[in-house]
């Protein structure tokens, strides 16, 4: 088995101890948003595993478990948990009730559509996210290559269509934008709407953060599933399994008890403001800088260009790093176990980094054209995890 399906596997048991802290949290302190991320986390399991056991064989329940609780559902669960974190109305309530119902009409709609899929066109030859969708040819449109055609009846009418394994005008497909479209606004609005409260009344940063990890975990997915389709399948899963960690440190930042004005000063009228802009900001500001230039990278990559990775290496690092040297010159009155886990997180971000030492080598000195993938992997892992560490001692 190669890295690339191995990956998924361990990505699921993760998502599965990440479903199982935040429904704990759920039953200790009965908060509802905790019972929907748990929910949609699971579901984004489910997608997960169901991706990475179609990229062996086929099943149609798998595929079913895939498509409704992976593609369909599970942002807007996730999203309406962020909903219900923010907004104590009663109309949020109605909300819900909307959403399991419409769920529920979901999974009646998959149904019903399960003993019309075309399974001879499935392959493990491509992600199942290229196989799914029957799309009509119009006149003078040609299929992509290596695809199959066929031509079918479509509302009275023959149509040529590109086969996939739901019917062409399947409705479980018309249902699925209207989840996403109300999971992406309420992720972002939720993370917007938090770092305008901590702007007008300097409360509650650790919701910021909070709803700003879930809402960069959330879009990730959908980054990640973009460069699948452009061509870069082997991003898919090492992107699943950073949104399943960011979402999930999301998760623990919002369970935190909310900080008290800085200031003493309360009220929705308070005109407070930060003094100045302190180290740690700073810092935070530069590592964030330092991990965006990767987006216009992979952008040029999947236009269809072939940009050299050391400018934007360069830039990444010297943003991450400058960023980690202002955080760490923050004193700390830490205890042992504090100092033990602020260690740890340190040492996993500088492996992070040095795995690049080793690619360098093969590339620059040995004349190796070694594959990036694993390098990557193994740096976004370091990293990330150490900054989830310290994210916890900051705001636990």
């Amino acid at each position: 088995m190669s890295l690339n399906q191995v990956l998924p596997f361990i990505s699921t048991a993760i998502i599965l101890i990440f479903v199982i802290k935040v429904l704990q949290k759920y039953f200790a302190t009965r908060k509802l948003h905790f019972l929907f991320w748990g929910i949609g986390l699971a579901m984004f399991g489910v997608g997960s595993f169901a991706e990475a056991y179609l990229a062996l064989a086929w099943s149609p329940w798998v595929f079913f478990g895939w498509y409704l609780f992976g593609a369909a559902l599970n942002a807007a669960w996730i999203g309406h948990g962020t909903l219900n974190l923010l907004v104590r109305k009663s109309w949020v309530h109605v909300v819900t009730g909307v959403l399991v119902i419409g769920s529920l009409a979901a999974t009646a709609l998959m149904l019903q559509v399960m003993p019309n899929l075309d399974e001879d066109i499935f392959t493990t030859n491509q992600p199942i996210s290229e196989q799914y969708g029957t799309k009509r040819l119009d006149e003078g449109e040609t299929a992509p290559a290596g695809k199959e055609t066929a031509v079918v009846t479509y509302r009275g009418e023959e149509v040529t269509v590109v086969r996939g394994l739901l019917p062409l005008g399947s409705t479980v497909r018309l249902t699925t934008p209207f989840f996403n479209i109300y999971g992406l606004v309420t992720l972002v609005g939720g993370a917007i709407w938090s770092a305008y409260l901590f702007w007008r009344k300097e409360v509650l940063l650790n919701r910021v953060w909070a709803n700003v990890l879930i809402a960069a975990g959330a879009l990730l997915i959908g980054f990640a599933s973009t460069l699948t389709r452009l061509g870069y399948g082997q991003y898919l899963y090492i992107g699943e399994l950073l949104a399943a960690i960011l979402m999930f440190a999301g998760f623990e930042l919002a369970s935190n008890p909310e900080r008290k004005n800085p200031t003493g000063k309360k009220g929705r009228g308070s005109k407070s403001r930060p003094s100045k802009i302190g180290r740690a900001t700073w810092g935070t500001i530069l590592i964030i800088l330092g991990v965006s230039v990767w987006l216009p990278y992979f952008y040029l990559l999947s236009g269809g260009s072939e940009p050299s990775i050391f400018p934007f290496l360069a830039a990444h690092l010297a943003g991450v790093l400058s960023g980690g040297w202002l955080r760490s010159g923050i004193q700390h009155s830490a205890g042992g176990s504090d100092h033990r886990l602020r260690l740890a997180s340190r040492i996993l971000i500088y492996l992070g980094v040095l795995v690049w030492a080793p690619y360098f080598y093969l590339t620059r000195v040995a004349g190796v054209d070694a594959v990036m993938a694993p390098f990557l992997t193994a740096h976004l892992t370091g990293v990330l995890s150490g900054l989830g560490l310290r994210l916890y001692l900051q705001f636990r």
